[in-house]
């Protein structure tokens, strides 16, 4: 059940925290959008309840008047695989027993050879001869290297781990009235921070941190020499505001930086050279607008979005299916004619996996009658599937794998020039021997030595 979800946990001493639960998973909405849910446990801390809903966080009813609980746990859903399964049955949180106790889980990730990673999460405790939770959950993070953010409600405690190669995002914040709350990204803790003081933190790959009451331990369980944090999650899923692992610099700015590499990449290469007075960059909005305000300011050529996203629409690359894609990639945009008309506009996106939406801008981008369509791509072709978590499961779906090279491409877009930021030039921005690039290079347990990426003939 490959998911790249988001989850949340919450303790907090205010009882009326529970009127941010649904702002926090609204936060996490970009994480997943087949169905959300969350888990609880009673006043009286006799039992967990859990409510689950189809679709959108904003489906989620009857929360505001849940009991007045201290513990929370949350979940926005993204579903690649058992889709022929009951979507509700499958959201999350899932429920389970220890020893005679019921536990609730929220999970993200994809563990690799296992046909159905939250069932065999439940059933490794429901099933474990251990005596403890701890100790039961120590088992785990040994056994299972990969991929997983996990967090437990059990025995009046949250239970938080990460898998040992730091896969995916995960971060904790502690508040200054003692509210604690985890979740996939930084980006949730904004509201906290305007009205609480705090502090955040990563939870460290390999460890298990429990919340009791108000007290944190952390337990290192098992420690890498190197971590392997999905680029694909900065590249693409990570909110522009959230944290990023260069210190003091948002994802926005990390990705802004990226396309600042792509501009000076493209200069080096002495590619054709444009006039600032007839061309304009632009973004595939939203997640490349960093990438082309970068791109632009370091070639000299104006910024301008002709391209604009509707309100209402979700990523089309969460969709469930192909056709639901491309109809969602055809509905998703608003055109600014006089904008495009008679100029050279150099599109900007933040990746290229399965090809629908650039081909579906640049065609309707024609009727506009600019002078020319130029793509850039603020990271390298993807010729790779991901069995960590993220939906790329087919090589035939990936573009770069039915064509030889980089023009073949070009041609099947309609554009007039295509380029990809290259994996050495991410590396100025990045220490890649931290990061899983294998969707892009075949090394999934990080780039140690990034001179295999310049291999690469795009």
């Amino acid at each position: 059940m490959k998911t790249e979800c988001g989850v949340l946990g919450v303790w907090t001493p205010q009882l009326e925290m529970v009127n941010l639960i649904k702002p926090f998973l609204l936060k996490l909405q970009h994480r997943g959008q087949d169905s959300c849910g969350i888990g609880y446990l009673t006043s009286d801390s006799s039992k967990i309840e859990i409510k689950k809903y189809l679709g959108k966080v904003d489906n989620l009813i009857n929360i505001d008047n849940v009991d007045e609980s201290q513990y929370f746990i949350g979940h926005t859903r993204y579903t690649t695989s058992s889709k022929e399964r009951s979507l509700l049955e499958s959201a999350h949180p899932i429920s389970g027993n220890f020893k005679g106790k019921d536990f609730a889980f929220v999970f993200n990730g994809n563990i690799p050879d296992v046909e159905n990673d939250t069932e065999y999460i439940r059933d490794f405790f429901a099933n474990s001869e251990l005596i403890t939770f701890y100790e039961t959950l120590t088992a785990f993070v040994n056994k299972v290297s990969r991929a997983y953010n996990i967090v437990f409600l059990y025995d009046k405690k949250l239970w938080i781990t990460r898998d040992t190669y730091g896969t995916r995002p995960l971060s904790i914040w502690i508040g200054g009235d003692g509210t604690i709350v985890t979740a996939s990204e930084t980006c949730v803790f904004d509201e906290l921070k305007e009205i609480n003081s705090g502090f955040t933190t990563e939870i460290q790959p390999g460890n298990i941190t429990v919340v009791n009451n108000g007290y944190i331990k952390n337990y290192e369980v098992k420690k890498m020499n190197n971590t392997a944090f999905c680029l694909f999650e900065y590249i693409y899923f990570m909110k522009p505001t959230s944290e990023s692992m260069i210190k003091g610099k948002t994802v926005g700015e990390t990705r802004n930086l990226f396309g600042i590499e792509l501009a000076k990449q493209e200069a080096r290469e002495a590619r054709e050279a444009f006039n600032p007075d007839d061309t304009v960059v632009s973004s595939i909005p939203n997640t490349a607008n960093d990438y082309a305000r970068g791109y632009a300011i370091e070639m000299g050529i104006p910024y301008v979005q002709v391209i604009k996203k509707r309100s209402s629409s979700m990523r089309t690359f969460i969709e469930p299916s192909q056709i639901d894609r491309i109809t969602a990639s055809e509905q998703k945009y608003i055109y600014d004619s006089s904008g495009i008309k008679g100029k050279n506009v150099i599109l900007v996106d933040d990746s290229i996996v399965r090809g629908i939406t650039i081909k579906n801008i640049s065609d309707k981008l024609r009727e506009f009658e600019p002078k020319s369509i130029h793509i850039r791509v603020g990271c390298p072709p993807i010729t790779n599937t991901c069995n960590l978590g993220v939906d790329m499961s087919s090589h035939d779906e990936l573009i770069a794998n039915r064509h030889l090279d980089t023009e073949s491409i070009r041609d099947t877009m309609g554009v007039d020039s295509l380029i990809y930021l290259k994996l050495e030039n991410i590396n100025e921005v990045i220490n890649l021997s931290n990061f899983c690039s294998g969707c892009m290079n075949g090394n999934y347990n990080s780039c140690e030595n990034c001179e295999t990426s310049k291999n690469i003939d795009w």
